[in-house]
């Protein structure tokens, strides 16, 4: 199957070891600042107890600049129709992994729609129809990536008390002639720029140089995210989506509260790991 750019087809695949159009990156990196000492306090009236903390945590990270997509909500039914595609997707594409998973697996059904989202508009013919079918989407390229833009937006209002950054950018290679349409719609659509850089004379600066921008966009969560020799000279285009989440429990734990308790691995598996733990007075 092929992706079409200004009218020029290059193959979505792997062959014999070299990635021909595009390596779509979906990551993420979650977690939360470490909670303040906290001091029991009992309230006189009720006896319930609540916790204060001794200290202010520590502060979050610098929010990002606003997206250049708008800040407008999107409409339910737009809403709707994106995580119903997103969620049949995502039972879709759990069924083939789990399939030939080892251990633990935990995917983003809504960062992958994004980038390939973005890939779907930009494929043509028999291509598009295939992706839209597989990700079962029910609205037009336009429409699936204005709603998923507006969405981004609102997700990562800097105004929210949590750090919530969804991160979008495609590196392509500099003497590719990329549909003008297709990068317009892009960056408008999720911040997405397209920003050149030399696969064909210098494939490792550019690994690099992503790699680099995955580190930023994380706060270092994610290091090296591209491999060694994991594009080349025959790669045009790598699309990225990058996610960050940090945020402090509305119900701190206390450290010293952590203790070893059993987990269940399975029916008859267990295996002892550090549990947060609280006990306190909450309404139902």
């Amino acid at each position: 199957m092929g992706i079409s750019f200004a009218n020029k087809k290059v193959a979505f695949m792997r062959s014999y070891g070299r990635i021909l159009f595009s390596l779509i990156l979906s990551v993420g990196a979650f977690g939360c600042d470490p909670p303040a000492p906290q001091s029991p306090v009992r309230d006189a009236a009720s006896g319930a107890v609540t916790t204060q903390p001794l200290a202010s945590p520590s502060p979050a990270p610098t929010p990002p600049p606003a997206p250049t997509a708008s800040a407008e909500k999107p409409s339910a039914e737009a809403m709707t129709k994106l995580a119903s595609s997103s969620n049949q997707f995502g039972f879709d594409l759990y069924k083939k992994i789990i399939t030939k998973t080892q251990g633990n697996l935990v995917i983003s059904p809504s960062s992958i729609t994004t980038a390939l989202s973005m890939t779907w508009g930009g494929a043509k013919a028999a291509t598009a129809s295939e992706m839209k079918q597989v990700m079962h989407l029910a609205q037009s390229p336009e429409e699936v990536m204005d709603t998923s833009g507006k969405l981004t937006a609102v997700l990562t209002d800097p105004s929210r008390p949590v750090t919530f950054r969804i991160a979008n950018r495609l590196f392509g290679e500099k003497t590719y002639d990329f549909d003008a349409g297709y990068m317009s719609l892009t960056e408008r659509a999720y911040g997405a720029p397209l920003e050149r850089v030399d696969f064909k004379a210098a494939p490792e600066p550019a690994r690099v140089l992503i790699n680099g921008w995955v580190d930023k966009q994380t706060e270092s969560r994610i290091k090296d995210l591209i491999p060694a020799s994991g594009v080349d000279k025959e790669t045009r285009l790598v699309l990225v989506n990058a996610i960050y989440f940090l945020g402090d429990w509305a119900e701190p734990f206390e450290k010293g509260a952590t203790r070893p308790s059993p987990f269940r691995l399975s029916a008859k598996e267990t295996k002892e790991v550090p549990t947060m733990s609280r006990t306190d007075s909450y309404r139902t």
